[in-house]
């Protein structure tokens, strides 16, 4: 009995550090950028069209 509260109660901390991260990523994301490969080379740029 006394497992499962623990569980529990570390289940819902994780939980909400999750839905705080990814709020946290919705409001503060970046202007979309894309990346490509040129040459073997892996390159990201703000200004590249997302396809």
């Amino acid at each position: 009995m006394k497992a499962t509260l623990v569980l529990n109660i570390l289940s819902t901390i994780a939980a909400g550090i999750a839905i705080i991260m990814l709020s946290l990523d919705f409001l503060f994301d970046p202007m979309p950028y894309g990346c490509y490969y040129y040459h073997y080379n892996h390159i990201c740029r703000y200004d590249y069209p997302i396809e």
